[in-house]
């Protein structure tokens, strides 16, 4: 049973679904009820989703749905998304904003490439540290040094046995004598 009602108590229309539910079907309490409608334009039914509640209605119990989605407003929002990206891909187009010149102007494109070719040559900095293998080669070198000889890390010099062995020399005793 279907009846459309005005709810004065939330101050809008509602609709109350009376349903009979055959055989031992069992709904949770915490279940949602929502009108749902079978692809844009198909034919409405009622979608009840599971709760995770224990507990179950019973016979003659009541539970609120939520709201239909509209698909109206669906595809508005879907219309004015596009509209948006169309144009923010004129504005790229046009080589407007720094995404637009990025992509349109080509200056960059050549100092892109005059940068990576220096690169790839072995200069400035970065080209060295990506062409060049004698950081890696030391630094392999360092790790495997490290690995056999893992007490050079906790090694102490000379000067620092000199004196933890001064700290550690017991000088006497200090005696105040009062008259």
């Amino acid at each position: 049973n279907i009846n459309i009602f005005y709810d004065e108590a939330r101050q809008k229309t509602r609709v109350r679904l009376d349903l009979w539910i055959e055989g031992d079907m069992k709904i949770e309490t915490d279940s949602v009820a929502r009108i749902n409608q079978l692809g844009l334009l198909g034919e409405q039914y009622l979608e009840l989703a599971p709760g995770v509640e224990k507990h179950f209605l019973a016979s003659g119990s009541e539970i609120n749905g939520k709201n239909p989605v509209n698909v109206g407003q669906q595809m508005e929002g879907i219309r004015e998304f596009v509209e948006s990206a169309t144009n923010i891909m004129q504005h790229i187009e046009k080589g407007e904003g720094t995404l637009g010149k990025f992509v349109m102007d080509d200056a960059l494109y050549d100092d892109l490439v005059e940068i990576f070719t220096k690169i790839k040559s072995g200069e400035g900095t970065l080209g060295k540290l990506l062409m060049d293998d004698t950081l890696y080669n030391e630094m392999e070198g360092f790790a495997s040094d490290i690995k056999a000889h893992p007490w050079k890390l906790i090694h102490k010099t000379s000067d620092r046995k000199k004196k933890k062995k001064e700290e550690e020399t017991p000088r006497g005793t200090e005696i105040s004598v009062k008259e």
